[in-house]
């Protein structure tokens, strides 16, 4: 009897908030016994402008600097200051 545990990224997305976007990552995590899976658990996290995501795996990054432009990054600081209503 063999216990194994996976952690998979089961599903990547990207939403629209306001003039951003950020990344939406679920994961899966399995526990098989021979192959068999026993339970999972799912989990997720989002990836905001401002987050570092060099940690990540290839294909969030690859996901993550294809969203999180310049230009976006820049119109996310920009409503933050105008809700913040600090002057520009």
């Amino acid at each position: 009897m063999a216990l194994t545990k996976e952690v998979l990224e089961d599903k990547i997305e990207v939403f629209s908030q306001e003039t951003w976007k950020v990344v939406n990552i679920n994961t899966v995590t399995r526990v098989k016994e021979d192959g068999e899976i026993l339970s999972e658990g799912y989990a997720s996290r989002v990836i905001y402008p401002w987050d570092d995501w060099s940690s990540e795996s290839d294909d969030v990054k690859v996901i993550c600097n294809q969203v999180h432009t310049a230009e976006r990054i820049a119109a996310f600081k920009a409503a933050q200051e105008a809700d913040s209503g600090a002057p520009e």
